[in-house]
């Protein structure tokens, strides 16, 4: 009776671990989605800088 009853314990423990372990990947993947987008923006908004103050220059 304990051995069955771990069973599903068991089971419940392994889907905890696999979806644990897809969140990881998932948040790894959101992370190295949104890094080269945040480098984009920042590049990008540091050449409508440059050109904002070329334009307005003398």
């Amino acid at each position: 009776m304990l051995r069955h009853a771990a069973r599903p314990f068991r089971r419940a423990q392994v889907m905890l671990v696999r979806t644990r372990g897809v969140a990881s990947e998932f948040e790894q993947m959101r992370t190295n989605r949104v890094e080269p987008v945040a480098r984009f923006r920042r590049t990008l908004s540091s050449r409508v800088a440059s050109s904002a103050s070329a334009f307005s220059g003398p």
